[in-house]
């Protein structure tokens, strides 16, 4: 069994990398430590760009391409997706066309965005919508709220959630 689960996770890195280099020769833009989770789609790779410290997760969709109203008016909507530097995308979020994401910017998982969303926000629901902005005050809230939480690599939180 554990030759069976190495062979699995061999099998998966070597999906993973040819995933990677398949959307290189499709002309997709990225800056360093770009990382995406699986199941990510891009189409349409050469219309996306990505930034510096961008992280995607789990089966979210970057969908350059919308063909719903080609059957009735005989044309597809195509637009370039542009993601900013230090953005992080939720699990199963959707990008549409023509949109841009701003730069420190985190969109809730299952978003769908439909129009470009601002630096230093959170968007979430579908249509995506600011719900928060991303101030400094924010931050350090948060840093006090993990450091007082944090706990070890491998312990379990007592309460509902921690931080490593």
């Amino acid at each position: 069994m554990v030759g069976l689960k190495r062979f699995v996770g061999v099998r998966s890195v070597i999906q993973r990398k040819a995933y990677w280099a398949q959307l290189r020769r499709q002309g997709l833009t990225y800056g360093e430590r770009f990382g995406m989770s699986r199941g990510v789609e891009i189409s349409d790779p050469h219309l996306v760009t990505v930034g510096d410290d961008v992280g995607i997760g789990a089966y979210a969709q970057l969908i350059a391409h919308d063909a719903s109203h080609k059957r009735f008016i005989g044309y597809t909507r195509v637009g370039r997706i542009t993601i900013g530097n230090k953005v992080f995308i939720g699990q199963r979020a959707t990008i549409l066309p023509g949109v841009t994401i701003g730069d420190e910017t985190i969109i809730g998982a299952g978003a769908v965005v439909t129009k470009d969303v601002p630096s230093r926000t959170i968007v979430a629901g579908n249509p995506a919508r600011v719900v928060r902005e991303l101030t400094e005050d924010y931050w350090e809230r948060k840093r006090a709220e993990a450091e007082s939480l944090l706990i070890g690599k491998h312990d379990i939180p007592d309460g509902p959630v921690g931080w490593v």
